[in-house]
């Protein structure tokens, strides 16, 4: 076989839909030493509701009949997918914005074909298509699903200057001019590029790759982490807090419906009005996206994530929730597969959730706070706190106590791998900014803190200052990792 060293021995291109069992097959190969299963990604895929541009998002570099036998011709040997998300960020007078991210992952290359510069050139076209770079977007994606990008002038000394965004600037007019070297961009569609995003984000935990993508132009943003020892007194404090207005329950794994009913929790804390308002980088989660991709995590029983709520009686006053979806298709990311919801569903009670521990999921409760937890990685002792939030007006920390106290509950009563008690008596480990949320409990000691260095952006220079600002509030939960 030839040694496809000319780049003309490939093509760039988007992903059609009919390749899409092919991709698959190439990711399985490539992350096979890693032990990553072909259905991890069909899953991403499968349960993430924001696929605006379908396979369109996904770039491919395939092998050319005209260098390669006819067998391996249209082989794909490289390829990235952009993650379509939008994140809450903060200026520096603390107003929230919401910018469109691209997040860029499962980027691989079969080994074979290592070493000439394909990923980079895969990466280099996915940027353009997203608009963060000069030159035309190459899309061939449905005129219907650009209506809502923005379209800049594509000029390469704006781009060197100024960092690629232009702000409310009219478009598409005759003889209009570049704002910073006046140069004459036209009316031609060549002339133009579609802003599809605001900022593209990757992460990499291999410091190496972090240093080629740096010299590429992305920026790292660290997120910092605290790790908290909870002494005896902090566990033992006001133990009758759990009584029959307040219970403590695991979300079974294939409940849907419960997920989607702390979507308000989460909306609650992040938003500008909110207790976490100074976090910078949490992705906005729609009810789609808690019962698609949020479930999908949940229920892969590899992550090791487990979900605890605390749920308090609805006022008699106040409405009983919709049901999330009552279609019945298997595919709707709404619906539930949980066994007690679907008897409810046979008995005609519509939101029959009874099963799900105390009442816990019933129309009658509502939760008023939940905590995700998962062993530490890397055989490291203590529980990692992905996340915990509460609704406003309750004490944050008496609720985490309830949710950890739960937790280590289940972890004696029912130990596994990865799960029992020794794992609460180790430190824990949660993102600083859930701390501060938390309220430092005050029997509780803040041991040393680390950081993820390995988020990375490349966008407009605004857009990347707004996150370079929130070092030590810049904030990426476990769950929206991709």
């Amino acid at each position: 076989m030839q040694s496809h060293s000319d780049p003309a021995d490939f093509s760039i291109r988007q992903l059609r839909e009919s390749e899409l069992d092919a991709w698959f097959d190439h990711l399985e190969e490539c992350f096979r030493a890693k032990g990553t299963p072909r259905s991890h990604f069909e899953r991403h895929w499968r349960c993430d509701p924001h696929k605006r541009y379908g396979p369109g998002a996904i770039f491919v570099a395939v092998t050319l009949a005209k260098s390669t036998p006819a067998s391996d011709a249209g082989q794909i040997v490289s390829t990235l997918r952009v993650f379509e998300r939008q994140v809450v960020v903060s200026d520096a007078e603390g107003r929230r914005q919401v910018l469109r991210v691209g997040g860029v992952g499962e980027v691989c290359t079969r080994s074979a074909f290592r070493g000439r510069g394909l990923a980079t050139r895969v990466l280099e076209a996915a940027v353009r298509w997203m608009g963060i770079g000069p030159g035309s977007s190459g899309s061939n994606v449905d005129s219907e699903n650009d209506a809502d990008d923005v379209l800049v002038p594509d000029c390469t000394c704006h781009e060197d200057r100024s960092g690629g965004v232009l702000g409310g600037e009219a478009v598409g007019i005759a003889g209009a001019l570049c704002l910073v070297c006046q140069h004459a961009l036209g009316d031609r569609a060549g002339h133009w590029r579609r802003r599809r995003f605001d900022l593209c984000s990757l992460h990499s935990g291999n410091p190496a790759i972090q240093q080629f993508y740096a010299k590429l132009g992305w920026k790292a943003v660290p997120v910092r982490y605290v790790t908290v020892r909870f002494d005896d007194e902090w566990w033992e404090e006001r133990a009758g807090e759990e009584t029959d207005l307040l219970r403590v329950s695991r979300i079974p794994r294939s409940c849907r419906r419960a997920l989607i009913r702390l979507a308000p929790l989460y909306a609650g804390a992040v938003a500008a009005e909110g207790s976490c308002a100074d976090m910078s980088g949490p992705t906005i989660r729609s009810p789609e996206y808690w019962g698609g991709w949020v479930h999908g995590e949940h229920a892969n029983v590899c992550n090791g994530l487990r979900v605890f709520q605390l749920v308090a009686p609805r006022p008699a006053s106040a409405s009983p929730p919709p049901v999330p979806c009552g279609c019945g298709r298997d595919d709707c990311s709404l619906c539930c597969c949980c066994p007690a919801c679907q008897a409810g569903k046979r008995q005609g009670q519509g939101r029959g959730e009874e099963g799900h521990g105390e009442g816990a999921g019933s129309s009658e409760w509502e939760p008023v706070a939940y905590a995700v937890l998962r062993p530490r990685r890397g055989g490291v002792a203590g529980p990692e706190l992905m996340e915990c939030f509460a609704k406003a007006g309750l004490d944050q920390a008496t609720c985490l106590r309830l949710l950890l106290r739960a937790a280590r509950r289940e972890a004696d009563r029912q130990p596994c791998s990865g799960w029992d008690a020794a794992l609460f008596a180790a430190p824990c480990r949660m993102p600083l900014a859930v701390h501060e949320y938390l309220g430092r409990p005050q029997a509780a000691r803040a041991l040393e803190g680390d950081a993820d260095v390995g988020w990375m952006y490349k966008g407009s220079a605004e857009a990347v200052a707004l996150l370079e600002r929130a070092v030590g509030r810049h904030t990426v939960f476990g769950l929206d990792a991709f």
